[in-house]
């Protein structure tokens, strides 16, 4: 009796060992076609999903990205950080195990990806010091200006009433349908009022003006003043214009230097 359990068993055994044999296999097998960028990040691990794994390091850069302080991260906010993250990983994932790396189109978007990213590296490595960031916003100041100057007016259908306006705003009174826009939002598509701007132009800053005579009545406006960027403020971004103006000058230097007589623009 003993014998036949003994026997029985064994051939269970060995049936279900090629089962769980293949099975292992395949899933070797699986992971060894599935493609995954090695990860640099670091710290502990704080969830899984399978192979997939989200690590300390990788959860405060994302905070740090967004400038969340983290000290006002509550629970529901940190798994739901956890969740995104496991997604963004999943789908980078499944992107590789489409194939759509072999696609023609996929390799010319990276390639145009990669030379943007060598290119902007390079822009970088140009050095530049204070005193030429200092001259070229001097020189550019106009470029850096980062809200349009609002203009202050007021419509009349008379010069009568356009001029009862004049005189409550220069002594500085409140006139009602005062109102402040962009300057761009006097020029109308495909039409031009040159006398308006020439009167403008000859305002000093804060001045009032005369009646100006308009398609619709007339108008009294309230030139702005115009205040200067703040350098310290734009400093990154200035030196970053001037990095990019150097790697123009050297564009056009080293075009010059290896052109020939003959493809020389004439």
């Amino acid at each position: 009796m003993r014998k036949h359990y003994f026997v029985a068993v064994l051939s269970l055994f060995l049936g279900i060992l090629p089962l769980v044999a293949c099975a292992k296999i395949k899933r070797m097998a699986a992971s060894m076609g599935r493609k995954e960028i090695p990860s640099t990040a670091t710290g502990p691990e704080l969830a899984r999903a399978g192979t997939l794994t989200v690590q300390q390091s990788e959860f405060d850069d994302y905070l740090r990205t967004r400038r969340f302080d983290p000290s006002k991260i509550n629970a529901a906010y940190r798994n739901y950080v956890i969740h995104q993250l496991l997604r963004d990983k999943m789908r980078l994932r499944l992107a590789h195990e489409s194939g759509v790396e072999k696609d023609p189109r996929y390799q010319q978007q990276l390639k145009v990806v990669e030379d943007n990213v060598l290119v902007n590296a390079f822009q970088q490595r140009m050095s530049v010091t204070e005193e030429e960031a200092k001259a070229y916003f001097t020189l550019h100041t106009a470029q850096f200006q980062t809200t349009p100057p609002l203009l202050g007016h007021i419509r009349a259908k008379t010069v009568a009433q356009a001029r009862k306006y004049q005189k409550l705003l220069r002594q500085g009174r409140a006139v009602p349908g005062w109102r402040s826009d962009p300057i761009s939002a006097f020029v109308e598509p495909g039409k031009s009022d040159p006398a308006f701007f020439r009167a403008l132009n000859a305002l000093k800053p804060a001045q009032i003006s005369d009646p100006i005579k308009r398609p619709y009545g007339f108008e009294i406006v309230k030139r702005p003043i115009i205040s200067s960027p703040d350098y310290n403020a734009l400093r990154q971004t200035i030196y970053a214009a001037v990095q990019a103006q150097k790697v123009s000058d050297l564009i056009e230097k080293s075009l010059a230097a290896t052109s020939s007589p003959r493809n020389t623009p004439q």
